[in-house]
């Protein structure tokens, strides 16, 4: 009996070493390249726009995805420290609370507030930029 337990295991950790790829020695890992600024933007724009395409539709299961998906870019540090003031973090919370009351809204089924949010969101989206592009000028 014991042997047949032993066996099992040998199988299983077989099994599970050939499920894991051979590396290569020869060359190093590359490291992991973080996105660029306009990386992210095509990203949430990306979102916003099935975002929109999801209200026209009232599809509140897509509403909740795409919104996740938009606070987790907002949550990425690379987004919240694209710019390192105030203001830009104050602009980036702002933005970030929005979509959270649309990925709210949408699991209460609020289309109303679905839609208020999503325009406190395209709003914010407007500020940012904005501001971003007065900086920029200065």
């Amino acid at each position: 009996m014991p042997s047949k337990c032993l066996l099992g295991l040998l199988l299983i950790a077989l099994t599970s070493l050939s499920a894991v790829p051979a590396r290569s020695n020869s060359l190093p890992e590359q490291p992991r390249r973080l996105p660029t600024e306009a990386e992210i933007m095509a990203a949430k724009v990306k979102h916003s726009q099935v975002l929109l395409d999801a209200l026209a539709r009232e599809d509140f299961k897509r509403i909740k995805q795409e919104a996740a998906a938009l606070v987790r870019i907002s949550d990425a540090a690379e987004f919240l420290n694209a710019r390192k003031t105030d203001e830009y973090r104050l602009q980036a919370a702002t933005f970030r609370e929005s979509v959270v009351t649309m990925a709210d809204k949408a699991e209460a089924k609020n289309m109303d507030g679905v839609l208020l949010a999503y325009l406190d969101m395209s709003t914010r989206c407007v500020k940012c930029h904005q501001y971003t592009r007065a900086r920029k000028r200065d």
